[in-house]
């Protein structure tokens, strides 16, 4: 049963990190595809490269760092909750 929380804590993290979040900043705050412009890669730094916002570059990587929080946070959750501590 254990290792049932760990796969689970591994699939909730994996889910959150797929969350493209450079890609849907990008395309909702200027409909471009991000992918298509600067270096082709979907990360924080092309998000100023393709749109030359330092802004939109901010929220992009405060929101990888909450996802990444979250995913810790859940995990610590789901851990604590599975191990009884």
């Amino acid at each position: 049963m254990d290792n049932l929380w760990l796969i689970l804590t591994g699939l909730i993290a994996y889910l959150l990190g797929s969350i493209p979040t450079a890609f849907l900043v990008v395309r909702k705050a200027k409909g471009k595809a991000v992918w298509l412009e600067g270096s082709g890669n979907v990360g924080t730094m092309n998000v100023y490269r393709a749109t030359g916002s330092l802004w939109l570059m901010a929220l992009t990587l405060v929101a990888d760092m909450g996802k990444a929080a979250l995913a810790l946070y859940v995990a610590g959750l789901i851990t604590d909750s599975a191990f009884g501590q």
